[in-house]
């Protein structure tokens, strides 16, 4: 495994500058509690992956797993909309958020809310499009084309409008490089589907709908918020409010009776900015943008192993496009996925570095 400045080092700060934060924070309880659940697993979690990734016989395999596991949560959020009931959050798992999202008929499958849910799966979908392109068993193409079509389809039903966009963002990121001509396709079926979409009056499919786009209401409420998040930056612009402490200070900043699970920014890099300061920030912007600027450099020069650099990169799209909505890193699937997406990406540069020294 390589040491690399580019990117080992903005990480690095980033974890040390959050890690120094929590002795200035309000509430230390707090502080430390979201500090063990959602940044003290970073390094152990990208470092693992970095190192064992290229040790891994087969590395198609991993793709399996991420396909294979997203196209059975698929089926079941599929299943959960047709029968508008989750077994899993009435019998085995308590979940806050079962009651309100079961009434705006929206599935959540295993992943407690939509939002993770549709991250989840338009993260995982360009692994299926590893196996559809790249191999040429027509079982292997097949199951490739089912996990898809189920992804697809679970995400409509979980209404998330983000989803969906990114999905085909990183669709588009995938097919933009791997294949033009299926590029070209796809997008005339996403210009049809959209299309027919929009005809959608009512349901879920409204949501995600040229109507849903275009309602006001979204928009507004996340103005709301970015104008309060930014009284909280204003007033703390260097260290921030402390790591969890978004809640606890809300009411001092916004209305006093909004429900304590709707008390967030909607967005991921204000979470982190208005939390952790500003300097924190911009360090985890540097390790992303210099990680993804080297994958794209990796893929271009068809270094060892780019058509899975180039499933990583785009599920990483996916995922960084999905936090511009919502604080998708204080939730446990997507936080994993991202170091995980992040360490196995990195073991691949430093692979490829290692065989083509001169490139």
């Amino acid at each position: 495994m390589n040491f690399n400045l580019s990117f080992d080092v903005f990480l690095f700060l980033y974890v040390l500058t959050v890690t120094l934060g929590l002795f200035f924070s309000q509430n230390l309880y707090v502080a430390a509690d979201v500090y063990s659940f959602f940044i003290l697993p970073i390094l152990p979690v990208f470092y693992l992956f970095r190192s064992e990734f290229v040790s891994a016989g087969n590395k198609d395999v991993f793709l399996v797993v991420i396909s294979g596991f997203a196209g059975i949560v698929a089926l079941y959020a599929v299943l959960e909309f047709v029968m508008r009931k989750n077994a899993l959050y009435v019998y085995l798992v308590a979940n806050n958020y079962y009651r309100y999202y079961l009434i705006q008929h929206r599935a959540m499958a295993t992943q407690i809310v939509p939002q993770v849910l549709g991250t989840y799966l338009a993260v995982c979908l360009p692994a299926t499009y590893h196996f559809i392109f790249n191999k040429e068993k027509k079982i292997t193409r097949l199951l490739g084309i089912i996990c898809a079509a189920l992804i697809l389809c679970a995400i409509l039903c979980s209404g998330q409008r983000v989803a969906l966009g990114a999905m085909l963002i990183a669709s588009t990121v995938y097919f933009f490089i791997a294949n033009k001509k299926v590029l070209g396709i796809f997008m005339m079926l996403a210009i049809t589907g959209l299309l027919l979409l929009s005809l959608s009056q009512k349901g879920v499919l409204q949501k995600i709908s040229m109507k849903g786009f275009l309602s006001h209401y979204p928009y507004q409420y996340r103005i709301a918020r970015l104008q309060l998040t930014m009284k909280m930056i204003k007033e703390y612009p260097a260290k921030g409010i402390g790591l969890g402490h978004y809640k606890l200070v809300f009411d001092r900043y916004g209305h006093k009776y909004v429900n304590y699970y709707m008390k967030t920014p909607e967005n991921m890099y204000l979470m982190i900015w208005c939390e952790t300061g500003g300097m924190s920030l911009l360090l985890f912007l540097f390790f992303v943008l210099s990680l993804i600027k080297k994958a794209f450099r990796h893929i271009l020069l068809k270094l060892p192993e780019y058509k899975i650099a180039l499933v990583l990169t785009s599920g990483l799209f996916a995922l960084l496009l999905s936090m511009l909505t919502y604080d998708a890193l204080y939730w446990r699937t997507p936080f994993y996925l991202f170091w995980i997406y992040c360490g196995m990406l990195a073991s691949l540069l430093d692979y490829g570095e290692r065989k083509c020294p001169t490139n």
